[in-house]
């Protein structure tokens, strides 16, 4: 088992790398000599599963960028790539389609993991994309399997392998554009929700701390509320903490937020950085609207 050890007074203490296993057998030895054995017992809990994985639509663009798979429980960040892949519709295993990244990209409670397919295969400039092409083909259907032996940081398994089918559209390469976001705003006096249509669907993980909410006046006032993304990641809502008032608002947005295939609202992610893009200027994009 690796690990290593720390001496604290008279104990000498044992951190395993990787937590042990409920049912499994141990010994502790000091050369031939054996000093303990012991077996963790089981608890009975339930063991760990998916949740969601998103993009939750069942069609993405062929360049899709990212997926998040999330977890009910903190899981084993090793062993990602070998328990976690994509498949083709005959379930053969790909190999080279997701970036085996490392460490993997897990959020901070290790619930939720973000897949890369690989960025260097997507962009057509590049020579990795110019040798092996692109990860994903238009017009094919996929699964993302999790395999059942995928475990949590408590060492119980999922016990079953999870499939998530899929299947691909044409490549998008067409920037997000703010023309196509329609708003529909509540009445005054109540705390009715601001409903925002993205006019396709988003990244999900691109879409956090990206937007607020200010009164059209010279002070500019941030209006507390929660933002929620509707179903799909096809748009949000906005719910206010405090009754709307009657006047102008300003739904503001960072430009840096992404659609499936990683164009944001400034640039395309196939486009080379090097040449100059006048909509990297703009310090601010915003859609104005009334409550009345």
């Amino acid at each position: 088992i690796f690990g290593h050890f720390l001496i604290e007074g008279d104990k000498t203490i044992f951190r395993a790398a990787i937590p042990f296993a409920e049912g499994q057998e141990y010994v502790i030895r000091e050369g031939e000599k054996l000093l303990a054995q012991f077996r963790l017992e089981g608890n009975n809990e339930p063991p760990p599963m998916v949740l969601a994985v998103y993009p939750s639509s069942n069609i993405v663009p062929a360049n899709q960028l990212k997926m998040y798979v999330k977890f009910d429980q903190p899981m084993r960040a090793d062993g990602v790539y070998e328990d976690i892949y994509v498949v083709d519709e005959n379930g053969r295993r790909l190999p080279g389609v997701i970036l085996p990244l490392q460490p993997p990209l897990w959020n901070a409670e290790n619930t939720t993991l973000t897949l890369w397919f690989d960025p260097g295969k997507i962009k057509r400039d590049l020579q990795p994309n110019q040798m092996h092409g692109t990860p994903l083909q238009p017009g094919k259907r996929y699964s993302l399997v999790v395999e059942g032996a995928f475990g949590s940081q408590k060492g119980d398994q999922l016990g079953q392998q999870f499939r998530r089918p899929f299947s691909t559209s044409d490549d998008d390469r067409v920037k997000p554009s703010l023309e196509s976001w329609k708003l529909v705003a509540p009445a005054p006096g109540g705390r009715d929700a601001l409903s925002v249509k993205f006019g396709e669907p988003m990244d999900l993980g691109s879409l956090d701390g990206k937007f607020s909410v200010k009164r059209g006046d010279a002070d500019q006032q941030i209006i507390e509320g929660t933002f929620e993304t509707q179903p799909g990641e096809v748009g949000l809502t906005f719910q206010p903490t405090k009754p709307w008032l009657a006047g102008v608002y300003q739904l503001i947005i960072d430009p840096t937020i992404e659609d499936l295939a990683g164009n944001n609202l400034q640039r395309l992610f196939d486009e080379d950085t090097t040449i100059e893009n006048p909509d990297l200027t703009k310090q601010d994009w915003q859609i104005r609207f009334a409550i009345r």
